[in-house]
C-alpha cells in the first residue's frame, strides 16, 4: 500500500514548480505543508533573488545627502542576516557608511550616512550573504542602474584669449577660451555670467559654444566703444551637473585690446629738390596703442598689411625707386591691431630728384641686341643701346592711370588717358577731312587742347598740345608693338601706324609742324593745313624733359605771329630751360661737355677722317661713312689702350642722346656755325649720324635709328648702308 505522505510530497513539489508565486499570502498553506518535510520558502531550490537600484527620486549626479538606493528581495529575508556590512561599494567614492531600513523585510532603503571621498556609489550584495526566514541564501544582486555619482567638488574655471586671437585686434569676433575643470550644466552658463573688466563698452557676446561642456568658446561679436576686453566669471555663477557652484575664474591672459583707431601722421617732410637718390625725411606720428610698422611709397594707394616693405622702426631716409624725376612720397603707419593710417596732406610731399645735370636724356627702353642682319644676339660687349642702356632710368610702373588722366612717372607729365578723344567725347571739334575720326589739321589740334582747358577736363585747366620733345618722351624703343605697350597700362591708343601733331613748328619751313609716329618712332614735319593727324593733349611741366628751344610762334602758312593765346610751343616753352649760348663747355682737351644733359662729346665730330684714316674702308674710303657695325667697332677701337683723348668709356650714342642735341629754335647754324661762336667747328654740315639703337619693329631688326643734326629728322636706315651716316662718339651722362 502506498505511503499517503509520499503522495502529499509529490503534490507539494508539483505546486512548487508549476504554480505562479505572487505573494507569501497566496502560498502560506503550501509553505506550511512543505515545511513539514524540511523544505522552506519559495526559493529553496534557487536562492533568493535581489535587485539594487538608485531610488526613483534620486538625483544623479548629486552633491546632497543622503544618496538613496532601493533593495528588493523576491521574498522576505531574515533581518538578522542583513545589515550594512553586507553592502559592497564598487564605486570610486571611499569611506562610505551605509544605513539600511525596511518595513517588510522585502523592500529595503539603503542610504549612505558618511562619505570620506566623493565619487561614484555602486552598491552590490554578494551571493550567500543574506538568508530568508527559512535559511535559504540569496543570489548575487542584479541591477539596471545602481550607480550614483556623489560630487561635492567646486568646479574651477580659466578664461584666456584664444590661441588664434590677435592682440591687439581691429576685427571681431574677439575670441576667448573658457575651460572648466569638469563638465558643467550648460543650462547654468549664459552670457549673463560674463563680467567685463576692461575699458571697452557696449560689448555683444555670442552665446558660449561647446562640444563637451568643459571647454567653451566665448566671442565678442561687436564693441561700441573700443578698449580692452577682460572677461571673467564670478564665483557661484555656474554649476556642474551635481549642482556645485564654480569658483571665481582665473587667467594667465584674458585681456585683448580692441582697437579701430588708425595711427595719425601729423608731419612728413623732406627736401623739395635734391640731386642725390637718397634723402632724409622728418616724421611726426602717433597712435593710441603704438605704431609697429612704417612704409614710404611713391603711390597714394594704401599698402596692405601683407605687402613687403614694412619697416619695424621709424625711417629716417628714403631711396628713390628710379632715376631723377618728380616723386610724390607717401608715408604710412600701422599699429599692432592692423590699422593703417589714412592718406592726408600731412602724410605726403613732392620732391624733385634732379640729376647733377638738369635734363639727362631718357633711357630708350631697348634691352635686346641685334646683329647687322637683324638677328638677336647676347648683348655683352656689343656696345649697343640694349647692352649699355644709358639714360634716365624708368620707374615702375612707367604710367599710372587716374581715371581721365594718366601720369608718366618718368617725366611727371600728365596726359589724357584716351589718346584720341576727338574720336569719342570731343568728336564735335573734328570737322576736318573725315569728320569725327580724330584726324585733324594743326590748328584744330591746338583748338582741341584749348577746349580741354575750358572744360577743366579731368580736373585740370593747363592742357596744351604736346611739343615735339614731350611727344617723343613717351616712346619705348624696346617695344615693336607700341600700342600694346600703351594699352597694357590702361591707355586707350588708336589702331594703326598713327601720327600725332606737336605744337612745335618746323623752324626752317614754319608752314609745317613736327609730327611723331610712335609705332615707327619716326619724327617728320608736315603741312599744317594740308595734312590731318591725331592730337594728344598734355598737362603739367616736366622737370627732366628739356624745352625744345622754340621761342617764336607761326600761323598755318608760316608767318610769325604773337604767341599769346596760340597754345603753341613758342608760347608755353614747356620743359627744363636752357640757354644756347652757355649750354656747352669746351674742355680744351678735344671734348665738349653739354651742361644740360651731362654728356661729353668728341669735339672733332669726324675724327675717323682726321685721326684714323685707315679705319674707314667702307664704300668710299676715308669719308667717315661706315656701316652700323663698323661704327660700333670704331668706338670700341677708341677705348683700346689708353683710350681716345684719355678716356676708355666712349660709346655710340643711343637715339635719345643724339636727339638731345636738337634745337627747334635754330634751323641751320645751331651746332656747326663757322663763326666766332662755333661749338663743333668740324661738324659736317647737314649730315646724319648712326645711333646705337636698333629699329625694333618686327622684320626691321637690320635697320638702326638715325638722326639728322640740322634738319632734325629722325628715321631708320639699313645697318649695312655705307653712305651719308657718320659716327659721333659720346661718354658720360646717366
Amino acid at each position: 500500500m502506498k505511503n499517503p505522505f509520499f503522495a502529499v510530497f509529490i503534490i507539494a513539489v508539483f505546486l512548487l514548480f508549476s504554480c505562479e508565486q505572487n505573494s507569501l499570502e497566496e502560498n502560506s498553506t503550501s509553505d506550511s505543508l512543505l515545511s513539514l518535510y524540511g523544505i522552506g520558502g519559495i526559493n529553496s531550490f534557487t536562492g533568493t533573488a535581489v535587485a539594487i537600484e538608485q531610488a526613483g527620486t534620486q538625483v544623479d549626479p548629486t552633491n546632497a545627502a543622503p544618496v538613496t538606493f532601493t533593495i528588493v528581495f523576491t521574498e522576505a529575508v531574515d533581518p538578522v542576516t542583513f545589515d550594512d556590512t553586507d553592502i559592497i561599494q564598487n564605486g570610486t567614492a571611499t569611506g562610505v557608511t551605509w544605513f539600511l531600513s525596511t518595513a517588510d523585510n522585502i523592500t529595503w532603503i539603503l542610504e549612505y550616512t558618511a562619505i570620506a571621498t566623493s565619487g561614484t556609489l555602486v552598491p552590490t550584495i554578494a551571493a550567500g550573504t543574506v538568508q530568508d526566514i527559512y535559511g535559504n541564501d540569496n543570489r548575487a544582486s542584479t541591477s539596471t542602474d545602481n550607480i550614483v555619482t556623489y560630487d561635492t567638488t567646486t568646479p574651477t574655471v580659466t578664461i584666456n584669449q584664444s590661441v588664434v586671437q590677435t592682440d591687439p585686434s581691429n576685427d571681431t569676433p574677439i575670441v576667448f577660451t573658457v575651460v572648466f575643470s569638469e563638465a558643467i550644466n550648460p543650462a547654468t552658463f549664459t552670457i549673463a555670467d560674463i563680467v567685463q573688466g576692461g575699458s571697452a563698452i557696449g560689448i555683444t557676446w555670442s552665446a558660449p559654444a561647446t562640444s563637451n561642456n568643459i571647454t567653451w568658446t566665448l566671442g565678442a561679436t561687436s564693441v561700441s566703444t573700443p578698449g580692452t576686453l577682460i572677461p571673467s566669471i564670478a564665483a557661484s555663477m555656474v554649476q556642474d551637473a551635481a549642482g556645485n557652484p564654480n569658483s571665481a575664474s582665473t587667467s594667465t591672459d584674458n585681456s585683448v585690446t580692441y582697437d579701430i583707431q588708425a595711427p595719425t601722421i601729423s608731419m612728413f617732410t623732406g627736401p623739395g629738390t635734391t640731386n642725390v637718390n637718397n634723402i632724409s625725411v622728418g616724421i611726426t606720428a602717433g597712435d593710441n596703442v603704438g605704431i609697429t610698422g612704417w612704409m614710404i611709397t611713391e603711390t597714394s594707394t594704401a599698402p596692405l598689411l601683407t605687402d613687403p616693405g614694412w619697416q619695424g622702426t621709424q625711417p629716417a631716409s628714403y631711396t628713390f625707386s628710379g632715376g631723377p624725376g618728380t616723386y610724390w612720397l607717401y608715408l604710412w603707419a600701422r599699429d599692432g591691431a592692423g590699422n593703417i593710417s589714412a592718406m592726408s596732406g600731412s602724410a605726403c610731399f613732392l620732391v624733385i630728384y634732379q640729376s647733377i645735370y638738369p635734363a639727362p636724356p631718357l633711357r630708350t627702353g631697348q634691352t635686346e641686341c641685334y646683329t647687322q642682319a637683324g638677328a638677336v644676339v647676347a648683348c655683352t660687349g656689343t656696345g649697343q643701346d640694349g647692352n649699355l642702356q644709358k639714360g634716365l632710368a624708368w620707374p615702375s610702373p612707367r604710367f599710372t592711370v587716374n581715371g581721365l588722366t594718366v601720369t608718366d612717372n618718368l617725366t611727371g607729365l600728365v596726359w589724357t588717358t584716351n589718346a584720341n578723344l576727338m574720336d569719342t567725347t570731343y568728336s564735335f571739334i573734328d570737322n576736318d577731312d573725315t569728320a569725327g575720326d580724330g584726324l585733324v589739321y594743326w590748328q584744330t589740334a591746338l583748338d582741341f587742347a584749348a577746349q580741354l582747358r575750358a572744360d577743366n577736363y579731368g580736373g585740370r585747366s593747363d592742357w596744351r598740345l604736346a611739343n615735339i620733345a614731350e611727344l617723343m618722351s613717351l616712346m619705348n624703343f624696346g617695344s615693336g608693338l607700341i600700342r600694346t605697350w600703351f594699352t597694357s597700362f590702361g591707355i586707350t591708343y588708336p589702331v594703326g601706324t598713327v601720327s600725332y601733331w606737336s605744337s612745335t613748328s618746323y623752324y626752317t619751313s614754319p608752314g609745317n609742324a613736327w609730327t611723331y609716329r610712335h609705332y615707327t618712332s619716326a619724327k617728320n614735319y608736315a603741312g599744317k593745313s594740308v595734312n590731318a593727324f591725331y592730337a594728344w593733349a598734355v598737362a603739367g611741366t616736366s622737370t627732366v624733359v628739356p624745352q625744345t628751344g622754340q621761342t617764336l610762334c607761326y600761323n598755318s602758312v608760316g608767318a610769325t605771329v604773337p604767341c599769346a593765346s596760340t597754345g603753341q610751343d613758342g608760347e608755353y616753352q614747356s620743359g627744363v630751360a636752357w640757354v644756347p649760348a652757355t649750354r656747352f663747355v669746351n674742355n680744351l682737351d678735344g671734348t665738349i661737355t653739354d651742361d644740360l644733359t651731362g654728356l661729353m662729346w668728341v669735339e672733332d665730330v669726324n675724327a675717323m677722317v682726321s685721326d684714323y684714316p685707315l679705319f674707314d674702308m667702307d664704300g668710299t674710303a676715308n669719308d667717315g661713312w661706315v656701316t652700323w657695325q663698323h661704327a660700333l667697332d670704331y668706338v670700341a677701337m677708341l677705348n683700346s689702350g689708353a683710350g681716345y683723348l684719355g678716356y676708355t668709356d666712349w660709346r655710340l650714342p643711343n637715339v635719345n642722346e643724339l636727339l638731345s642735341l636738337q634745337n627747334q629754335g635754330d634751323g641751320t647754324n645751331w651746332l656747326y656755325d663757322r663763326g666766332f661762336n662755333s661749338i663743333f667747328p668740324e661738324l659736317p654740315q647737314a649730315q646724319t649720324f648712326w645711333s646705337s639703337t636698333t629699329y625694333e619693329i618686327t622684320g626691321f631688326g637690320a635697320n638702326a635709328k638715325i638722326v639728322n643734326d640740322v634738319y632734325n629728322n629722325v628715321g631708320n636706315q639699313p645697318k649695312s648702308n655705307t653712305s651719308n651716316y657718320y659716327t659721333w662718339p659720346v661718354r658720360g651722362g646717366n
